[in-house]
Order: structure tokens, then C-alpha cells, then sequence
């Protein structure tokens, strides 16, 4: 499943205007490029700037200069990057969604997509649904561009105490919490303490 076709949606504006209130703001810089998040009272999720990776889940790279509307039913939202490279995270009602860069399997959908330009549904293993979910966490290395290593990864702590995690990591960082080889992780796996 995906979401954020705005087809026909107009951009909402109204959030600056008072009209809406906001219960958490998220966001991410990385120096020049930066990406906020609004959630709104109503559980309604708005994003605005930097789309280089598709992470505000729009359907396109464009870059938005006001708060636009994205979904409804949002319980929570988290933004991460590594140099350019961003990716966020949202939770709805059926699951744990993510969006952006995806080249190492850190959007958590069993696949090495480059990009995801939608929010798309994370494979978590045994129905697990978002009362099980108790937090989620992007977690991002910065790139050293001359010895090519950085991580950026997703990890998602349950209700009953399990971890778990996907993305990548260059082994320098050892910050997905399990042995990979190669050092993607392309779905939720459980880190064992």
C-alpha cells in the first residue's frame, strides 16, 4: 500500500493561520537541505521543503514551500537523513509506513528501491499493527565521502520489549545491532540482546 497521492489537493496553508493545532513538529537538516513535518490535534500529517528523496511521500521530488497536506490517521511521524539522503517514517492505524531514500533497504520493505516517492507499508513480521509499535527511530551515521562509510537505519521498539531493525551500515558503525553480511538489512529483524 502507498499513500500520499494528492491528486486534486490543494496546498493547506491554514496551519500558519491557526486553524489547526499542531501537537508535534518534526524535522531535518543536513546544512542546506531541510525537511519539516507537522502533525496535527486531528491526527492530520502536513509537509513542507526539501523533497530530494521523496520523503515528504507526496509522488514527486519537488520541493514545497508552504505546509502541504499528506495523509490523515497519523499516530506519529520521525525524519532522518545521512548527508543528502533522507527518509521518514509514519504510523497509522494499520502499520508503520516509510518514504525517501531507500538504497539500502532502511525504508524497511524487503526490496533495495532507491527511492520512495509514496509512503509505503514497512514489512513487519507476524501482523504486527500499530498498538504493538511502542517507538520507531531513524538512525543516521554521517557519510565520510573518502572511506565511504556512513549507516542509516530504521529500528522499531515493540510493546514487548523486542528490537528491531533494517538499513545499512558500513561496518565501521556496527549500528544495526546484527551480524549482516552483506551490511543491508532490507526488512525488520530482531536485534537479540
Amino acid at each position: 500500500p502507498q499513500l500520499g497521492d494528492v491528486t486534486g489537493v490543494a496546498n493547506v496553508s491554514a496551519l500558519s493561520g491557526g486553524a489547526r493545532a499542531v501537537s508535534k513538529i518534526v524535522g531535518h537538516t543536513n546544512g542546506k537541505l531541510r525537511t519539516m513535518f507537522a502533525l496535527t490535534s486531528a491526527n492530520e500529517l502536513f509537509g513542507w521543503g526539501s523533497n530530494t528523496n521523496g520523503q515528504l511521500g507526496l509522488g514527486n521530488i519537488i520541493t514545497y514551500k508552504e505546509p502541504t497536506f499528506i495523509t490523515n490517521g497519523v499516530y506519529d511521524v520521525v525524519v532522518g537523513g545521512s548527508g543528502n539522503n533522507t527518509t521518514a517514517a509514519v504510523l497509522l492505524s494499520d502499520g508503520l509506513y516509510t518514504a525517501g531514500y531507500n538504497e539500502f533497504g532502511v525504508c524497511g520493505t524487503g526490496v533495495s528501491t532507491l527511492n520512495y516517492l509514496n509512503f509505503t507499508k514497512v514489512l513487519l513480521p507476524n501482523n504486527i499493527g500499530r498498538g504493538d509499535i511502542k517507538q520507531f527511530k531513524l538512525n543516521n551515521v554521517g557519510m565520510q565521502s573518502d572511506l565511504g562509510q556512513s549507516a542509516h537505519t530504521l529500528q522499531i521498539l515493540l510493546t514487548s520489549g523486542k528490537l528491531l531493525t533494517c538499513g545499512y551500515d558500513s561496518a565501521r558503525f556496527s549500528v544495526l545491532g546484527v551480524d549482516a553480511v552483506p551490511q543491508s538489512i532490507y526488512y525488520p529483524s530482531e536485534i537479540k540482546l
